[in-house]
């Protein structure tokens, strides 16, 4: 045997080691299922992986040097190559996201580089954590991008349909989508990454926008059937939103919308693409509606419906009597993020991934925030008559935290007003 040949059986021999290695590491990876504690267990295989598969660039180069009178060998090199680079580019670039998601201190030249990959890291992972991680490394995945150092994104790199995009510009939206709607928007609508996904951002963010721009993105005018579903808690926002549809597909074919609220008597045909329903009506008329060309369930402000029994048990019929549901995108949207909700969409759509905007980017642009701290009720109202003087002529909304509260100070208000 000749030398030539020797050293390469001896090559081979390390590339097929390092061929199984990368098998196991692959299953190894595959089989991790956790939370946001994954990253220090990535962070493990990440060196492991790197030590075990760490080839020199004098071996890669002998490789090369007998490449031409074996291509079957070289073909496996290259194969073996690409998984490794694939993987350990896999590893990085989810350690970068897990560690900006959970703070970890990074050097300033390491905050930097990772910054200008963010948008790369951002589409890798899209279609790396479907297809490598079939089996999903971990249960949720928040993305908290810093918006000030990101480029700002418009509507049009979305690729939204033409119609779509004069429907956004007659609504006055021409300078693009809000941060919320940047961060929400390549996600859902993404071709490679229709994954379920649970969104919190704050009112006034642009939520309810984001999912108009996504059903309205997805419908199908050749099909008369329920393609979206949109369930909200209060006949009020029901009909916001199908005003904000109307409006915003005033350009697009064969967009009609059927309301099944508490003002729906009796009704035989749910032939439009769109359906809107408050979730305590929704429950009795389910039964009659052709969801066979169902592609997404929207769920807007589950915050406020969880918090009522009769509420949550319509949610859970929903899911039960709808079968179609687990074959659809859903999409879930909240103002707030309690352990409590968290279990519930959990419960749901246990293989979604959550959406959330760090709460120091949510302050409205437009909105100068400050507290006054008040610890006795009867100051309170003193707190608030004062405010609403100092604020003549403008709008102002005033929220409680349960009806008895907002029944009180409105009378409250009422009697001030009149003395």
């Amino acid at each position: 045997m000749s030398n030539l040949e020797e050293e390469l059986n001896i090559l081979k021999k390390k590339k097929l080691t390092a061929k199984t290695i990368v098998e196991q590491q692959r299953n190894e990876i595959r089989l991790l299922k956790s939370t946001l504690t994954i990253n220090e267990r990535l962070k493990e295989i990440y060196k492991q992986f790197d030590n075990k598969i760490n080839i020199d660039n004098n071996l890669y180069n002998k490789i090369l040097q007998i490449s031409n009178d074996k291509n079957e060998y070289v073909s496996l090199n290259e194969q073996i190559h690409r998984a490794i680079n694939d993987l350990s580019k896999l590893i990085e670039e989810i350690l970068i996201i897990l560690s900006i998601n959970n703070n970890i201190d990074l050097k300033n030249h390491e905050l930097d580089i990772i910054l200008k990959k963010q948008k790369e890291c951002f589409q890798l992972i899209k279609w790396k954590l479907s297809d490598i991680y079939a089996n999903r490394v971990a249960d949720e995945v928040s993305y908290q991008m810093d918006f000030n150092k990101r480029d700002k994104l418009s509507f049009e790199q979305l690729n939204l349909p033409s119609g779509l995009l004069l429907g956004l510009y007659a609504m006055g939206f021409q300078n693009g989508p809000s941060d919320t709607q940047a961060l929400i928007l390549p996600y859902s609508l993404s071709d490679q990454f229709q994954r379920n996904i649970i969104v919190q951002s704050k009112t006034g963010t642009g939520k309810t926008v984001s999912y108009i721009i996504h059903v309205l993105a997805r419908i199908q005018s050749i099909f008369s059937q329920p393609q979206a579903l949109i369930i909200v808690p209060t006949v009020e926002l029901a009909f916001t939103v199908g005003s904000g549809i109307e409006k915003m597909s005033i350009y697009l074919p064969n967009i009609q919308i059927t309301y099944v609220t508490s003002s729906l008597l009796t009704q035989t045909s749910f032939n439009t693409p769109i359906v809107i329903g408050t979730i305590d009506t929704f429950d009795s008329f389910q039964s009659l509606i052709n969801f066979s060309q169902l592609e997404m369930l929207i769920i807007d402000e589950i915050d406020a419906m969880i918090i009522r029994e009769d509420y949550r048990q319509s949610l859970l019929n929903l899911f039960d009597n709808l079968p179609l549901i687990n074959h659809c995108q859903i999409l879930v949207y909240s103002s707030t993020l309690s352990d409590q909700i968290m279990n519930f969409t959990n419960e749901l759509i246990p293989n979604s991934i959550l959406v959330k905007q760090r709460s120091d980017k949510q302050q409205l642009h437009n909105i100068e925030q400050f507290y006054i701290m008040c610890h006795d009720e009867n100051k309170k109202d003193i707190t608030v008559n004062v405010i609403l003087k100092q604020f003549i002529n403008i709008q102002i909304i005033i929220f409680c935290s349960n009806d008895e509260t907002t029944e009180r100070l409105y009378q409250k208000i009422m009697i001030d007003n009149k003395n």
